[in-house]
């Protein structure tokens, strides 16, 4: 795609989909994940989803989050704050925290 559509918009995906390793996808979602926990006013999430009826539909949804309980989810999961150690997640880390992020954007 010519447009940086990762440049508009703060994008995350699951981390099997994302082009490197867990440690490499944490890093780059880090701060993004950071600024949005600790928005003020919350801010609403978009997310798209397959079509359960309809195989190879995408549906675009938005919600909003209780981002401080997604926070509190994310740091409980990880046994430290979110701003910690940025760079060695694991892929079992990352797998839990995408979970999280993922299902409550349901």
């Amino acid at each position: 795609m010519p447009e940086d559509v990762y440049g508009q918009f703060a994008i995350v995906e699951r981390p099997f989909a994302y082009c490197c390793p867990a440690d490499q996808w944490w890093a780059a979602k880090r701060t993004m994940l950071t600024m949005l926990v600790n928005s003020d006013p919350p801010r609403e999430v978009s997310y798209i989803t397959p079509a359960p009826d309809q195989p190879g539909t995408l549906v675009l949804s938005t919600r909003g989050l209780s981002w401080s309980a997604l926070k509190l989810q994310i740091e409980a999961t990880l046994g430290r704050p979110i701003d910690k150690r940025p760079t060695d997640m694991t892929e079992a880390e990352a797998a839990e925290v995408a979970q999280i992020l993922f299902d409550t954007a349901k």
